[in-house]
């Protein structure tokens, strides 16, 4: 970890500059036997939509001989854009003095079926309560 300290005669300013290492991800338990190839499904989740570079670096070992290794690397670029669309808004319940309405509307922008499992309502100081239709 690098700290760059930003100094004047008035006011001093630390800056912390911390990248955190690679994350090493067991991806297949099982052996390959020689001459055959294993698909591995890899699901990313990206926090952002747009043009992504993706690379990584993938470590084999040999079981007969674990201290030989094998390497490669694969770099690919990627266009993520998002499933759905998620709008909402809040409104006085007309019903109950106090209490708020909060209406979502969720689009499909694919041509693909999407599932959406459930909703959620994270705040410290909102009760969320459905009600009875």
């Amino acid at each position: 970890m690098t700290e760059l300290i930003i100094s004047d005669d008035k006011d001093t300013a630390t800056i912390v500059n911390s990248i955190p290492g690679p994350r090493i991800l067991s991806i297949h338990h099982e052996t390959v036997p020689p001459g055959e190839s294993v698909s591995i499904p890899i699901i990313i989740t990206l926090p952002r939509s747009g043009s992504v570079h993706i690379r990584g670096l993938v470590i084999a070992a040999n079981e007969a001989s674990p201290d030989d290794l094998a390497t490669a690397t694969f770099s690919h670029t990627i266009d993520c854009r998002p499933l759905i669309s998620i709008t909402s808004a809040t409104q006085h319940s007309r019903r109950y003095l106090g209490q708020h309405l909060v209406d979502v509307e969720i689009s499909n922008d694919t041509n693909t079926p999407v599932s959406l499992e459930s909703i959620g309502i994270v705040s410290p100081y909102w009760n969320a309560t459905l009600p009875d239709l």
